[in-house]
């Protein structure tokens, strides 16, 4: 593979260079080297095989769908939180059909939980609000 060719000018938050126009606003400098490379405009994705925003080298930028980008993201574990992929929670707990339940959150998004952590954390909080109670003076020891 030939080295990057790193854009030089003004970059976005995600890194990837940009460049600016009077008239039109701004368009990325990655997607305008492949326009330039295929001729024509880029009606989907342009996606690095490099994995550098800033590249545009245009023989490291492919056309494509935003399926196939993020596909590529996933193979490349490039995804952010990106931790369907794990065999095991961040605790180590194997991450199984009997060990795991997905959960859908308010904002639309999925996130699997490890039900042994839910399990733990739940024992250790029990205790927590008995070991209060006795300190307050909330729960009465029998006498014999």
């Amino acid at each position: 593979m030939t080295a990057c060719d790193e854009f030089t000018g003004t970059r976005n938050a995600g890194g990837y260079g940009v460049l600016t126009k009077a008239v039109n606003g701004s368009r990325l400098a990655h997607r305008a080297a492949l326009a330039e490379k295929l001729g024509r405009p880029v009606v989907g994705m342009a996606r690095h095989t490099c994995d550098n925003p800033p590249c545009i080298e245009p023989s490291h930028l492919l056309d494509g769908t935003q399926a196939e980008n993020v596909a590529d993201a996933v193979a490349r574990g490039r995804t952010r939180g990106g931790r369907y992929n794990q065999a095991e929670c961040i605790n180590g707990h194997a991450l199984v059909d009997g060990n795991v339940r997905i959960k859908l959150r308010h904002d639309g998004y999925t996130e699997r939980l490890c039900l042994e952590c839910r399990r733990i954390n739940s024992t250790k909080q029990s205790e927590r609000r008995k070991a209060a109670r006795h300190e307050r003076g909330l729960i009465r020891t029998r006498k014999a």
